[in-house]
């Protein structure tokens, strides 16, 4: 059987891993001109960790990150509020939380795929199909048929649209700027994300290699909106003065041409994943905001129990069978979602009264009651 899969992302690069592993004929396509160890950082989480065990790529992604032992929320003075203990974590599930450049993630996917598998500047224009199987059209006039076909291309995925038409997006009402730091923390192994006194605003820095730390910082915002004059760099100096200095002075060294900035989105609720022999997985399927840092950690999750209906039940037929994938899935992307978008509802409480009481909701929830939370999201087998 061959596969087709659109995108060459976290969550497209593990499914063809998974079902490469399984004996499937794959192929990966990608709008990208070339597949460049670029971007910003990203945590790979306790979750996704367990699935690239099984698939045999774990250690190489040790190798080239930064494992965590606890992830802090605290205040803008950097006094924890809450914090998952992921060495707890680890000693429960096996695996803790890796903090890594999303370059060098790809990178190492890339090394598990057999050569000439992935193919770079495919942008799809539309699909066709029929009992056979399906054919994808891409803008630079070639074409390619399968037998069945995976869209892993993310928020604004071209295969959702070509099957189910537009679908709606959610502003999450948070802006965002992320960027590489050539930086050293004290404590490597920890990240604290800062929350600040106006609704919205969260700063972090975290190590993913030796010398290499990422940084993220959010705040509410109207959509569309953009640093005065296109100086990020300015702007960001002057807002996180609200913040130990560290931020500033750390996110101040950064050129504008290496932070990213846009608005934060997921997707409204889809009524299905699949139709016929296209299937859709990760944030294609149904993307959130990162306040649970569980976009990329989802798709992988997606990608292990696709590949494993996909080879218990050769021979149903697809819809059959991508019907129970989503059935599987459904309830944990649902609870990931829609908590994930009440964190960032939380976070914009502000003001002389809203941050107190949102910090003190934070600082009051039980351990007992966090742990069952990370449990629900970070067990897998």
């Amino acid at each position: 059987m061959q596969i087709n899969i659109i995108g060459a992302g976290i969550g497209g690069l593990t499914t063809a891993i998974a079902l490469h592993r399984k004996g499937f004929k794959i192929k990966v396509f990608d709008a990208a001109p070339a597949l460049r160890p670029l971007g910003a950082g990203i945590v790979m989480a306790s979750n996704a960790m367990q699935v690239f065990r099984r698939l045999g790529c774990a250690e190489a992604v040790y190798a080239q990150g930064n494992e965590l032992s606890a992830m802090h929320i605290t205040d803008h003075r950097r006094r924890s509020l809450q914090c998952i203990d992921i060495r707890w974590v680890k000693s429960r599930f096996g695996e803790p939380s890796v903090s890594i450049h999303r370059g060098a993630l790809q990178q190492v996917l890339l090394e598990y795929l057999p050569e000439g598998v992935v193919f770079t500047g495919k942008r799809l224009k539309n699909l066709t199909q029929d009992a056979s199987g399906v054919s994808a059209f891409f803008e630079d006039g070639s074409s390619d048929r399968s037998d069945l076909l995976i869209g892993a291309d993310g928020l604004r995925s071209a295969t959702r649209h070509s099957i189910f038409g537009t679908q709606a997006l959610r502003y999450s009402t948070h802006t965002c700027w992320r960027g590489m730091l050539d930086l050293q923390l004290d404590e490597p192994e920890l990240v604290y994300e800062c929350w600040g006194t106006e609704g919205g605003m969260r700063v972090a820095l975290v190590q993913v290699s030796p010398g290499k730390v990422y940084f993220y910082y959010t705040e509410k915002q109207n959509a569309g909106f953009q640093a005065p004059g296109g100086d990020h760099c300015a702007y960001l100096k002057q807002r996180l003065r609200a913040f130990p200095a560290l931020y500033a002075e750390a996110i101040g060294s950064a050129a504008n041409k290496d932070i990213f900035h846009d608005d934060l989105y997921d997707l409204t609720r889809l009524a299905r994943w699949h139709q016929g022999r296209v299937v859709l997985l990760g944030d294609a399927a149904h993307a959130t905001t990162p306040n649970l840092g569980q976009g990329a950690c989802q798709a992988v999750e997606d990608a292990w129990f696709l590949a494993e209906h996909l080879a218990a039940q050769t021979g149903e037929a697809p819809e059959q069978i991508f019907s129970q994938y989503e059935k599987s899935r459904r309830a944990k992307t649902d609870y990931v979602v829609n908590t994930s978008y009440r964190i960032g509802l939380l976070s914009n409480l502000g003001g002389p009264l809203g941050y107190r009481l949102r910090n003190a909701l934070l600082k009051s929830t039980p351990e007992s009651i966090n742990r069952k939370q990370v449990s629900r999201v970070f067990k897998m087998f």
